[in-house]
């Protein structure tokens, strides 16, 4: 009776290491002069885009293709028809100005290169990735 226990708690506290470590390397979005910087990669990732870091430029570019269906209300009529394209938007470590589909947008706050990661103001992740 005693070796399922003990082979549960091992299994438990591996477990439970595992899971410290993977939440352990989640970067944490922190505050600047009331700006809520947000780390891009996990943002960009988590909403199924692509990040490339482009050595050349010293820049991240982030590609994420868009498939968005129809929305239709409850009479069956188009509120919004489908949508399909290329959303890419490039981001230059120290800069305050982000180029998104080929327009230059002003941030409240340079990106910032932060433990080798690059946050970009909330604001920023919340119209990259709005549906």
């Amino acid at each position: 009776m005693r070796k399922p226990v003990v082979l549960l708690l091992v299994v438990l506290s591996l477990f439970v290491f595992a899971l410290s470590a993977y939440a352990s390397e989640i970067p944490e979005p922190y505050v600047q002069d009331g700006v809520s910087m947000m780390p891009l990669r996990l943002m960009a990732e988590a909403n199924g885009a692509q990040v490339i870091w482009d050595a050349g430029g010293a820049a991240v570019v982030i590609r994420e293709v868009i498939k968005r269906p129809a929305v239709l209300d409850e009479f069956g009529a188009v509120v919004r028809p489908a949508e399909a394209g290329v959303l890419a938007a490039r981001f230059v470590p120290g800069s305050n100005v982000a180029a998104i589909n080929g327009v230059s947008v002003t941030m409240p706050l340079p990106a910032a290169l932060r433990g080798g990661r690059l946050y970009v103001p909330a604001q920023v992740t919340s119209v990259l990735f709005a549906d």
